[in-house]
């Protein structure tokens, strides 16, 4: 289906009023899991994108102890709201930016860094 050749605009009688929820993004949801994880105490992120990205991340948490909880997000079906508390640590799948803050967390919190940081390709 093509556009016509000319399209009309007519001006709006009155403002608009609109509310408009938009998927999160992948890059500042995992970043701000890992802020979340070096934090004390119990953070919520809202409007987390859920993507395979940051489900490696999560599961990540959750093998390194962190306890995680995962909601979904009413506004937006790609958004979660996510809870994370507590500390412990492990694996980062074949996921880059996971394994960037994995190797972060555990630095800054056990002193050591896990030998089992990503999977072979």
């Amino acid at each position: 289906m093509s556009l016509p050749d000319l399209i009309e605009i007519v001006p709006l009688e009155k403002p608009v009023w609109a509310q408009v929820s938009v998927p999160g993004s992948k890059s500042i949801t995992n970043r701000a899991l890992i802020l979340a994880a070096l934090g004390e105490g119990e953070t919520t992120l809202q409007g987390a994108l859920w993507s395979e990205d940051t489900q490696v991340m999560v599961e990540c948490l959750q093998e390194l102890g962190f306890m995680v909880n995962v909601e979904p997000d009413h506004q937006e079906a790609c958004n979660r709201t996510i809870v994370v508390w507590q500390r412990r640590a492990r694996s980062a799948g074949r996921h880059g930016r996971a394994a960037h803050g994995v190797v972060c967390g555990q630095c800054r919190h056990r002193g050591e860094v896990s030998d089992r940081i990503g999977m072979p390709r």
